[in-house]
């Protein structure tokens, strides 16, 4: 059985309700600094290039809605910095974006290529197979990834 909040003391439920409902940081001019000084470590460690410009200030905001999804965007890249949480911060500040940088983009693309002509080799694998037969005497031996392609 799970505890219920009649056996747990104030403090062990004040710290999971805490930790259920975490602040989140306010957007300051302190707060948005400090994720763009997050972003540009990242891009530097990472070797990502960085494209477009962005005002590096607290947007303004029509709704309640929009200003919780900033501030989400704002404690995500913070805490976590990626690239997708990057890009997802700068669409609030102007129109930059993190892109990858030369060397992983080439094996990247790289990549791609193996992948599409090792599939093209189990292709045409799989063709000589079953032309061939049983013409040298011996069964016919498709392992079982073959049999499903």
């Amino acid at each position: 059985m799970g505890v219920t909040g009649k056996e747990l003391s104030e403090a062990q439920l004040a710290e999971l309700t805490r930790d259920q409902h975490r602040q989140l940081r306010p957007a300051t001019q302190e707060n948005v600094a400090l994720a763009v000084a997050t972003i540009e470590s990242m891009v530097t460690a990472r070797r990502y290039e960085r494209t477009g410009t962005f005002a590096l200030k607290v947007p303004d905001f029509d709704s309640h809605s929009a200003s919780r999804r900033f501030l989400r965007r704002l404690n995500r890249v913070i805490d976590r910095p990626t690239m997708a949480s990057a890009n997802a911060f700068f669409e609030y500040l102007g129109n930059a974006r993190l892109d990858y940088g030369a060397r992983e983009a080439a094996i990247i693309a790289k990549r791609k290529q193996f992948v599409a002509a090792r599939e093209a080799m189990r292709l045409a694998k799989r063709a000589y197979l079953l032309e061939k037969g049983d013409f040298y005497g011996g069964r016919v031996r498709v392992s079982p990834e073959e049999k499903l392609a």
